[in-house]
């Protein structure tokens, strides 16, 4: 940059500048969920390092299929030497396998970063054995008819089963819930 003063006296300052594009430091990018139930969801963390001497601000861009894999916080700026916890989330909705990658902006780079996910969806499957049943006529004051049926787990994970219609206890509970909703309503 020439510079000249009052006294005709000039000046070349030049000015060395180098620059750096922000970059970030993750504990992984490649991310593989359990076999999930249907309706349930589990979580995995990402950590960002920004190991920069400014501060980085990036953004993690939803996938397609944005209620199955959410991550949180989506949108930070992270202060120099300092990290954050990404919290991925994956809810799956159906008995299938997901996969997507979240796109990962950050500011001052033009290059690109991905985060690979991928989970399976898991439904809840039981069986019966024999799959039907059925009673023989039954006449007045004869003895009750009894019929076996085995409830078969498909999975390998364990499954609560109960029947308002058998378990008493059970149904006196929702009737004193249904007694006491009927009594607020009241009042």
């Amino acid at each position: 940059i020439p510079i000249v003063t009052k006294e005709d006296l000039g000046y070349i300052i030049t000015i060395k500048v180098t620059l750096t594009m922000p970059i970030l430091i993750f504990s992984k990018t490649n991310f593989e969920f359990e076999p999930t139930i249907a309706g349930q969801t589990r979580i995995q963390t990402l950590q960002i390092q920004n190991q920069n001497e400014i501060p980085c601000e990036f953004k993690i861009e939803n996938p397609k299929l944005t209620n199955i894999f959410v991550a949180n916080p989506m949108n930070v700026i992270l202060p120099p030497s300092s990290f954050i916890n990404v919290d991925i989330s994956f809810s799956p909705i159906a008995a299938k396998e997901y996969n997507v990658q979240f796109p990962v902006k950050i500011k001052h780079n033009l290059n690109d970063f991905n985060i690979s996910v991928k989970g399976r969806g898991i439904k809840m499957k039981l069986s019966f054995e024999p799959n039907s049943i059925q009673f023989p006529p039954i006449e007045e004051f004869s003895k009750p008819s009894r019929l076996s049926v085995d409830l078969i787990n498909n999975e390998n994970y364990p499954i609560d089963v109960f029947s308002p219609q058998f378990d008493f206890e059970l149904l006196l509970s929702s009737l004193k819930s249904l007694s006491e909703q009927d009594q607020v309503c009241d009042k």
